[in-house]
C-alpha cells in the first residue's frame, strides 16, 4: 500500500470534572488525529495523546514527530503484504521504528496503518491484529473523587453489570483509604472485582500497613503500592495482597519477566509503551508467565479509544476486563459518534465505528508544510 496523504488535526478536550494525577491536575486532554490515505483510497487513524506527567515526551516533542511523518513516510510503500495474515512482520517493524518517533506518535502512526489494513481487508483492526479477536471487550470501571462521589459510583457501576472496578488510592492517610476500601467493597458487593491503583504512594511499611487494613476485602490486585518497585514481589510475599506492575513496564524496566513471578497482573498503556507492536509483545510475554496482560488507556479520545479495544480485543483474554473507562470524563469527543460502554462492555464493530466517524468541530487541522 502506498500512502498518498498524510493529515493531523489537534483537539483540546474538556473533562468532565479536573481529575487530580499523583502528578498533577488534568482538566483538558489534548491530543493529535492522525490520518493516512492511500493510493488506493483508503484511510486509517490514530490518536497521539501523550499525557502530561507521565508521558516521556511534551505534546510540543510529538506534535514535531507528527509533522516529520509528512517528509519520512508520504509517498512511501507500506512494506506489508495486506492478504498476508500476521501484519506485524520484521520488515514493517524496522519501517515503522526507523523513524524514531516519540512513543505517543509511535502508537498513533501504528494504529493508523493497522486500520489501513483492516480496512483493506474489510475487517476489523482487532482482527487484522488476530484472525481470532473478540468481537466485544468487557470494560473496567475507575473510580475517582472523593469518597461520597466513588461510593456511588460503585453502586451504580454494580447495577450497569460492570465486573471489574478499579479505585485510585495512595492520596489519603493509609487508614483513611482502607477505610474507602472496605465501603466499596460493600458497595459494590462480592461480584465485582476490585482493583487498586496506588501510583506508588506508599514506603513497603505503609503498604503493608494498608494490606492488613483491607484483609478480607478479596482484592483482585493493587498497581505499584510500593515507592521503590524492586520490592513488590517481596512486599505481596510478606503481606498476601496481589500486586501489578505499570509504571515499571512504561519506563521498559522489565527486562525478563521471569523475575516478577509473583506478580498477579501487568498494565500497558500503548500511550507510553509506543504503540501495537511493544504492546503485543510484552502482552503476550506476560500471559506466557502466567500473569494477566491488562490493556489500558490514558484518557484518550474516542479514536484513541476504540484503538486500544481492538488491541484488546486481540490478547485471547475475553474474560478480563480493560482499562476504558478513562474515556467516560471526556466531556465531549473529537468525533461525531461516541463510545457506548455504559454497562461494562464495549463491542469492535461499535468501536471501529466510532474511530472512523467524521471528525467533529473540535478537530482543529495542523499544518504540515
Amino acid at each position: 500500500m502506498r500512502i498518498v496523504g498524510l493529515t493531523a488535526h489537534r483537539y483540546d478536550l474538556p473533562l468532565r470534572h479536573p481529575i487530580g494525577l499523583s502528578r498533577g491536575l488534568l482538566t483538558t486532554r489534548t491530543g493529535i488525529i492522525l490520518t493516512l490515505t492511500t493510493s488506493f483510497g483508503l484511510v486509517g487513524r490514530g490518536e497521539v495523546a501523550p499525557l502530561p506527567g507521565f508521558s516521556a515526551e511534551s505534546f510540543a516533542e510529538a506534535e514535531a514527530g507528527v509533522r516529520s511523518l509528512a517528509e519520512e513516510i508520504v509517498g512511501r510503500t507500506v512494506p506489508v503484504d495486506p492478504d498476508e495474515a500476521g501484519m506485524w512482520s520484521d520488515r514493517v517493524a524496522r519501517w515503522v521504528w526507523r523513524l524514531g518517533l516519540p512513543a505517543s506518535a509511535m502508537t498513533g502512526l501504528q494504529a493508523a496503518i493497522v486500520d489501513l489494513v483492516a480496512a483493506h481487508r474489510r475487517e476489523t483492526p482487532a482482527q487484522t491484529l488476530h484472525p481470532d479477536a473478540a468481537s466485544e471487550v468487557l470494560v473496567n470501571g475507575l473510580l475517582l473523587g472523593d469518597a461520597d462521589h466513588v461510593l456511588a459510583d460503585a453502586a451504580r457501576l454494580r447495577a450497569r453489570g460492570f465486573r471489574a472496578v478499579k479505585l485510585k488510592v495512595g492520596r489519603a492517610p493509609v487508614a483513611a483509604e482502607a477505610r474507602l476500601v472496605r465501603s466499596v467493597r460493600a458497595a459494590l458487593g462480592p461480584d465485582v472485582a476490585l482493583r487498586l491503583d496506588a501510583n506508588r504512594a506508599w514506603t513497603e511499611d505503609d503498604a503493608v500497613t494498608f494490606a492488613r487494613g483491607v484483609d478480607g476485602c478479596d482484592i483482585a490486585y493493587i498497581e505499584e503500592p510500593l515507592r521503590d518497585p524492586s520490592r513488590l514481589v517481596s512486599f505481596s510475599r510478606r503481606s498476601g495482597l496481589p500486586v501489578a506492575l505499570d509504571e515499571t513496564v512504561s519506563e521498559r524496566a522489565v527486562e525478563d519477566l521471569e523475575r516478577w513471578r509473583g506478580v498477579r497482573a501487568v498494565v500497558l498503556k500503548p500511550t507510553l509503551l509506543g504503540g501495537c507492536e511493544f504492546t503485543l509483545w510484552m502482552a503476550r510475554r506476560a500471559i506466557n508467565a502466567g500473569m494477566t496482560a491488562v490493556i489500558s488507556a490514558c484518557f484518550e479520545s474516542g479514536v484513541g479509544t476504540a484503538g486500544l479495544a481492538c488491541l484488546a480485543a486481540a490478547l485471547e483474554q475475553p474474560d478480563v476486563p480493560v482499562g476504558l473507562d478513562t474515556y467516560r470524563w471526556i466531556a465531549e469527543d473529537v468525533v461525531a459518534a461516541s463510545l457506548d460502554m455504559s454497562h461494562g462492555r464495549l463491542r469492535i464493530a461499535d468501536a471501529v465505528e466510532t474511530m472512523r466517524a467524521p471528525l467533529s468541530a473540535h478537530a482543529r487541522p495542523i499544518s504540515l508544510s
